[in-house]
Order: structure tokens, then C-alpha cells, then sequence
């Protein structure tokens, strides 16, 4: 993470390079974070492409898919067994497959020789999906749910935080420091698209904010 050491965001002050989130902020001028995951590098010149479905909905779907994802070039299958969604209702089309789905997921990608990312949203399931996938994925809705943070980045293993979508760059920053503080560095933000009160159209459902990443990637002076 390479933070400005002046006033990076209209949210973020100076103070908090040193105050709220030390370990985020770029260390050094040649500060660079990097890592590797499975092979994969990340940080660098390469950009990492996770491909999947939103759902692993069957044993012969997430197979195919997991040959596609690989012969197409991406490096990551991607695909949830445990899915939030907005309302507590469940259906043919939207349900979990859980468990099962995760076992589903992990064959996959050992047979198309491809590695994997999936979310947890449970504590109590932290142990377990670590267990099979290469990369955690902590969903939007949990960006700040800090104990959920504090176990997932104990595992060890990278994970990848998504932005909330009423998150400012300053919340974004301080649940990093809560994985960070746990001695995680191997760290990916993605950022989810923020939501807008006045669009209403679900094509405008979530708007892309670049000016987010841009700021992140300020050199220090």
C-alpha cells in the first residue's frame, strides 16, 4: 500500500499515517509491496485475473468453468459456496451450496490445475475454508466486521478485502490495519463500486470510484 505522506483523500489526514493505520502507509520512497500466491505474482508488472461464478451452483458447472477460467488465460478460479445476499430468502436461484460446494470448488481447480478464491462471511467457518482455498475473500458487506477480519488474517493466508459500498477511503483503510496488525501482509484491495442514493436503475447500482485507486497509488515525496 503506498500512501502519500501529505493528505492522500479529502477523508485521510496526516495524522493518520502515523495515528490510525501505520502499517498501511508506504514505508519508504522504494517502498513496494509484493507477494506471491501460488505461483502468481502480485504487486508487480502482472495483473491477476479472477475468473468464476458468482455461485458454485453444481459439481459439473464449477468443473467446466474451472477448464474455461484455465484455457482462457486467467489465474484464479474464482467462486462462492457461502453467498450474502441482500434479503434472507433463499431459492433454486439463490441458495448456497456451502460445504459441499466448497469441496466442489477446491476438486475443480486441482484438476484443471488452477488455484482458487472464495468468501467467508462466518467466524465460524474461517478454519475451514482456509483449509482449501489459496485466497480468502472478505466480501463488502464484512469489510468492517473486525473480529471476522482479526481471524481470517491469523490464518496466514492472502487475502482479498473488498471495499464497502458507503465506505470512505479512511474505512477502507483502517480494516486493512486490522489484518495487518494481525502480521498478514499478503493483502488485496478490490474495490466493489460505491453506491449512489440518487441512481435507482440496476445498471447504476454501484459506480466504479478510479479516484480511489489513483490516491493509493500516490509515491511519497
Amino acid at each position: 500500500m503506498a500512501i502519500e505522506n501529505k493528505v492522500p483523500g479529502k477523508d485521510v489526514l496526516p495524522s493518520d499515517l502515523t495515528d490510525k493505520f501505520p502499517l498501511v502507509a508506504k514505508q519508504s520512497k522504494d517502498h513496494v509491496s509484493k507477494f506471491t500466491v501460488a505461483g502468481v505474482e502480485f504487486g508487480g508488472a502482472l495483473i491477476p485475473v479472477f475468473a468464476g461464478p458468482n455461485m458454485v451452483e453444481s459439481e459439473d458447472l464449477i468443473h467446466s468453468t474451472a477448464n474455461s477460467v484455465k484455457s482462457s488465460g486467467a489465474h484464479f478460479l474464482r467462486g462462492g459456496a457461502f453467498k450474502p445476499l441482500s434479503f434472507p430468502y433463499r431459492s433454486e436461484k439463490y441458495n448456497e451450496t456451502r460445504h459441499e460446494g466448497l469441496q466442489w470448488l477446491y476438486e475443480a481447480g486441482k484438476e484443471a490445475g488452477i488455484p482458487i478464491i472464495t468468501e467467508v462471511m462466518d467466524q465460524r467457518l474461517v478454519e475451514d475454508i482456509a483449509e482449501f482455498t489459496d485466497i480468502i475473500q472478505i466480501g463488502s458487506r464484512n469489510m468492517q466486521n473486525y473480529p471476522l477480519l482479526s481471524e481470517c488474517a491469523k490464518t496466514g493466508k492472502p487475502l482479498m478485502l473488498k471495499r464497502h459500498y458507503g465506505a470512505s477511503l479512511r474505512d477502507w483503510l483502517g480494516a486493512v490495519e486490522y489484518l495487518m496488525i494481525e502480521g498478514n501482509t499478503k493483502i488485496i484491495l478490490c474495490e466493489r463500486g460505491m453506491s449512489i442514493p440518487h441512481t435507482h436503475r440496476e445498471t447504476s447500482r454501484f459506480s466504479l470510484d478510479l479516484q480511489v485507486i489513483q490516491t493509493c497509488l500516490v509515491k511519497q515525496n
